[in-house]
């Protein structure tokens, strides 16, 4: 299999899209209740 310019460019576009598109489609930061129903679960 040889890769070409266009393979190129379509698996690194795929590559790093995601990272860049992650943290502007991310949800909004947890509210404190959010953060001590967290905090109830994984605290002993």
């Amino acid at each position: 299999m040889m890769l070409t310019r266009r393979h190129f460019l379509q698996t690194s576009g795929a590559l790093f899209s995601t990272p860049i598109a992650g943290p502007l489609l991310a949800a909004t930061r947890p509210t404190k209740e959010e953060k001590a129903a967290w905090d109830a679960q994984v605290t002993p």
